[in-house]
C-alpha cells in the first residue's frame, strides 16, 4: 500500500513538472516568456536531463535513486556533496531519556521524543521535592526529538530528579551531582 501511494504522488508530480515544462516550453517558442520563466525553463531543462527517469522496485532503491540523483543536481550546481545524510524521523512516541553525561559536574544534557504536537514542561527537582529548575514552562512544541541543558553549577552535589510532562505522558528519572 505504502508503495501504491508513493508511486501515484511522484507519478502526479511528475506529471505536473511535465505540464509545467511543456507550458513554459510553449511560452519560450513564442517569445511571451518572461525572463524569469525563461531561466525556470533552463533550469527545469537541465534537471529533467540530469535527472534519470526509473522506476525503483522497493523503496529502499528509491531513497537510493533520489540520493544519487540528488547528489548530480548539487554537483552540477559546483556544490559540495556530503555522503552524510541527516533523517528527519519523527518519533514513534513519547520518551524521556536518560541525561548525559550522568553523574554530571556541572553540566548535563536531558532529551526527550515527541510523537505529536503537545504542550510540554520539563522540571528539575531536589531529593526534597523542591523545584531546583524549569527547563521547558508548559509551552507547546511540535513533534521531534529536544534536548535542554541542565547548569547545577548553582546547586549542591546531590540526587536531582527531572520531570516530563506532556499531554497524554508524564515520566521522571533521577541523575546525579557530583562535584
Amino acid at each position: 500500500m505504502l508503495s501504491n501511494n508513493l508511486s501515484k504522488t511522484f507519478t502526479s508530480i511528475a506529471d505536473k513538472q511535465t505540464r509545467e515544462i511543456k507550458s513554459l516550453e510553449e511560452k519560450v517558442t513564442k517569445n511571451e516568456a518572461s525572463n524569469s520563466e525563461k531561466k525556470k525553463y533552463q533550469e527545469m531543462r537541465m534537471l529533467k536531463e540530469i535527472v534519470k527517469t526509473r522506476k525503483p522496485e522497493t523503496v529502499a532503491m528509491h531513497v537510493s535513486m533520489i540520493s544519487e540523483d540528488l547528489s548530480r543536481i548539487i554537483k552540477s550546481t559546483g556544490s559540495e556533496v556530503s555522503d552524510k545524510y541527516e533523517a528527519n524521523i519523527l518519533p514513534t512516541e513519547f520518551a524521556l531519556h536518560q541525561n548525559y553525561p550522568n553523574p554530571f559536574n556541572p553540566a548535563t544534557k536531558i532529551s526527550f521524543d515527541l510523537p505529536q504536537d503537545s504542550k510540554v514542561s520539563l522540571v528539575v527537582y531536589d531529593l526534597l521535592g523542591e523545584e531546583v529548575s524549569r527547563l521547558v514552562n508548559n509551552e507547546f512544541k511540535v513533534a521531534g526529538t529536544y534536548t535542554f541543558d541542565f547548569n547545577a553549577a548553582s546547586h549542591s552535589s546531590g540526587v536531582y530528579f527531572y520531570r516530563l510532562e506532556t499531554e497524554g505522558f508524564t515520566n521522571t528519572k533521577r541523575m546525579m551531582l557530583i562535584k
